[in-house]
């Protein structure tokens, strides 16, 4: 229950609440602020391992909906049927990892950081990196198709559409394409967002 209030805080407040604020960037992060509560402690009196993916989920979802807003709310492949009503474009998670570096004590604050990492003709990759001050505690890769009824859009076609398909964007796409094509070596991607 908790998770999907958390959840859809992040949908209503950036599609309906707060304007889309203009971005410089398809690579600039959200950052969030929490703490380790009794709920989500292990024996060790640490953030169990579990609800990393929790927050992971949460925090992907406020970069997603705020970097990816006018797709979401705009886009239509016009090849397919119009959409009716009640159907929507929606995003699949295909796979997550996660480095465990530091244990998160309890009651602590630390911050949940993510960003766009890269993307390939299919999946969009999305970096998020736990912290406490400027010490790295975990981090963790996803990555994500972007579907339209079963016709899968292309990452490009979507940063395009939201009008950050520039030169740049895709010069530092292509340093992180050797990471995300080589099983995705944690250790390394870590290195290029620091």
């Amino acid at each position: 229950m908790i998770f999907h209030l958390r959840f859809y805080y992040y949908v209503v407040k950036n599609f309906y609440v707060f304007p889309r604020r203009k971005l410089k960037t398809i690579f600039e992060p959200t950052k969030m602020v929490t703490f380790t509560s009794l709920l989500e402690m292990d024996f060790n009196m640490h953030k169990s391992n579990s609800t990393y993916f929790t927050d992971m989920d949460i925090s992907r979802t406020d970069l997603l909906t705020k970097n990816l807003y006018k797709f979401y709310r705009n886009y239509e492949d016009p090849s397919l049927p119009k959409l009716k009503w009640y159907q929507f474009i929606y995003s699949p998670l295909g796979s997550v990892g996660v480095t465990f570096k530091r244990e998160l004590i309890a009651y602590r604050p630390y911050t949940v950081e993510s960003r766009i990492l890269g993307w390939t003709s299919k999946w969009l990759f999305v970096i998020t990196v736990f912290k406490t001050g400027k010490t790295i505690n975990a981090y963790g890769i996803a990555k994500y198709v972007f579907k339209q009824q079963r016709k899968t859009i292309p990452p490009e076609q979507i940063i395009a559409f939201e009008g950050l398909l520039t030169e740049e964007a895709k010069k530092q796409n292509e340093l992180t394409q050797k990471y995300l094509s080589d099983s995705l070596e944690l250790e390394d991607i870590i290195k290029l967002v620091g």
